[in-house]
């Protein structure tokens, strides 16, 4: 997983060129590998970059060492939904597609 996620520590600013940009198939196997290895995902927030698509940048955490892994995808108009397999992403997916229209494709939004 070298290079495919920024290793940082709680209260350490990165610079978001950093976080590497993977793309969408490899950043959702990576959160999806992570949850069920049980990390967490602390935070999964979406930009509108230059090109009109969104930058989708999640944070996983590892508590027991105190690290943070910071990855980031690009998603257009959809995009797979993650909540089968991580139910806590539903809140961060909601959010991406109330604030951008990025729907998460089968995921419940009520």
């Amino acid at each position: 997983m070298a290079n495919r996620v920024l290793e940082a520590w709680n209260g350490t600013a990165v610079n978001r060129r950093d976080v590497p940009l993977l793309p969408l198939g490899d950043f959702q196997q990576i959160v999806g590998d992570v949850v069920t290895a049980g990390g967490r995902v602390t935070s999964m927030f979406g930009s509108r970059s230059d090109a009109g698509d969104v930058l989708v940048v999640a944070a996983l955490a590892d508590d027991p060492e105190g690290r943070l892994g910071l990855l980031s995808t690009r998603v257009a108009e959809a995009w797979p939904s993650l909540t089968p397999q991580c139910p806590v992403l539903q809140g961060f997916q909601r959010e991406i597609w109330e604030l951008f229209g990025v729907r998460p494709g089968g995921a419940p939004l009520a």
